[in-house]
């Protein structure tokens, strides 16, 4: 039930045909209750006149033209600037989101290493009771140190 009233609001939030198209035809092939509602062939075919049953059709385009003139009205323009206007402050939140989260955790803000808890020195370093020169090499983003030692010349 949730998940049909979250795809009743993502239709109605984003009016591109293309896109309730696809959430309607995504939805309704998996959920079971939406299926329930959905009218079934006979009732469907009750619907429909046959076209031997109609007389005079000189009345019924008039009659159809002031319904849609009566539909035209300003209401369902405004349902449309508003869906825009939803759709384009959901849009605006996502995208601030991200953008708060990005800087937030992003590269170079993880936690920062103590300053020296996990570094060493070398005071001295000796062969057969001579100095002797050491080389350490650290790689980046790596916790290993390489020494070299060897006897000055």
């Amino acid at each position: 039930m949730l998940k049909c009233r979250w795809i009743d609001f993502l239709f109605s939030v984003l009016p591109i045909k293309r896109w309730q198209d696809f959430l309607v035809r995504r939805h309704i092939q998996n959920c079971p209750e939406c299926q329930d509602k959905l009218a079934t062939v006979e009732e469907a075919r009750e619907l429909f006149v046959p076209e031997s049953e109609i007389e005079n059709l000189q009345g019924v385009w008039p009659a159809i033209q002031s319904r849609q003139d009566e539909r035209r009205g300003q209401k369902p323009q405004a349902q449309r600037r508003w869906r825009w206007a939803f759709a384009a402050a959901f849009l605006f939140i996502v995208l601030a989101g991200a953008v708060w989260l990005y800087l937030a955790v992003g590269p170079g803000k993880g936690s920062p290493e103590p300053p020296f808890a996990e570094q060493f020195q070398i005071n001295s370093i000796e062969i057969d009771n001579q100095p002797a020169q050491a080389f350490v090499y650290h790689p980046r983003d790596s916790k290993t140190y390489f020494v070299w030692v060897e006897k000055k010349t």
